[in-house]
């Protein structure tokens, strides 16, 4: 489903990935919790957690649902240019930065399960079918990355009309 269409900088863009990223890394740090990826080997110390594949499909997959919301075109360093009619939206709902945000944070629980690790937040004890990433911990990530929508993009969240 396309949204709204926002024309920027691949490097911005790049940006909002890379930050994404880092909030998953800052959610394994909180937990000391080390991805036991065989690409590492041989990496040395202060490689990243995330790193190789992993790293790369995240990438990937973050950078294209960019291009969905957001309607626009990346190739490699090229930003192919929305024509020049066309306006820059100024704004997004609400609930597109919140599917945006969730969609970012399945793709971390996605790594998750790729190793079998499970956040042990002690939020989750009270509920039903907890997701692997909850309560605090899934909120903090989606205001980080809401805040950089807006602060990295300059684009204002509205709330739903009633």
């Amino acid at each position: 489903m396309k949204y709204q269409q926002y024309e920027f900088d691949y490097h911005q863009m790049k940006q909002i990935v890379n930050y994404a990223i880092e909030q998953f890394e800052t959610l394994l740090d909180k937990y000391n919790i080390i991805l036991s990826n065989p690409e590492k080997e041989g990496a040395g110390e202060g490689t990243s957690n995330i790193f190789g594949t992993d790293h790369g499909n995240l990438m990937d997959n973050i950078t294209f649902e960019i291009e969905d919301v957001f309607d626009f075109d990346v190739n490699s360093d090229n930003v192919e240019r929305l024509p020049a009619y066309h306006n820059p939206v100024e704004a997004v709902s609400k609930s597109t930065a919140i599917n945006f945000a969730g969609f970012v944070i399945n793709e971390f629980e996605n790594i998750l399960t790729k190793y079998n690790i499970e956040i042990p937040n002690s939020d989750k004890k009270e509920a039903a079918n907890p997701s692997n990433i909850f309560g605090e911990d899934y909120f903090k990530i989606e205001d980080g990355i809401i805040g950089i929508i807006q602060e990295g993009l300059g684009i204002t969240i509205e709330d739903e009309q009633a």
